[in-house]
């Protein structure tokens, strides 16, 4: 099984940035997560609330991801890490069109853009947590 955790910094609600990602890889609807078909075989994509994320205006220091709020789970059976890179990337790139910080967690990160995200320097890293999540 592989496993990549997307960490994001957004007042987008999880329910949008999910969708936003099923658009982005396939036309079926989507609630709680969805299931892409990746040459024949299955992953599942959802997006949770991170428990161990930063409180409303609690500083967040550089580089620590995981004091976000949100993050995307991708898994996948029987898959190789290299299945992956594609659409994780994908991903990660539009969430970064979108400026929202956002950073790969995965046994691949150095085979995706700016190192799964961290540092990208295009990108402005969040000072607190979210006042309204």
């Amino acid at each position: 099984m592989t496993r990549c955790l997307i960490y994001y910094y957004s007042a987008k609600t999880k329910d949008k940035i999910l969708e936003e990602c099923r658009h982005l890889l396939t036309s079926r609807d989507a609630n709680e997560g969805f299931t892409w078909l990746l040459d024949g075989q299955e992953c599942y994509f959802s997006a949770r609330r991170n428990k161990e994320a930063s409180g409303p205006g609690t500083p967040i220091k550089e580089g620590e991801y995981r004091g976000f709020p949100y993050f995307i789970d991708i898994t996948c059976s029987a898959r190789e890490d290299e299945d992956l890179v594609a659409p994780v990337a994908i991903i990660l790139r539009h969430l970064w069109e979108m400026e929202i910080p956002a950073v790969a967690e995965c046994s691949f990160e150095e085979e995706l853009p700016y190192l799964g995200g961290w540092p990208n320097p295009e990108i402005q890293w969040p000072r607190t947590g979210l006042a309204n999540d």
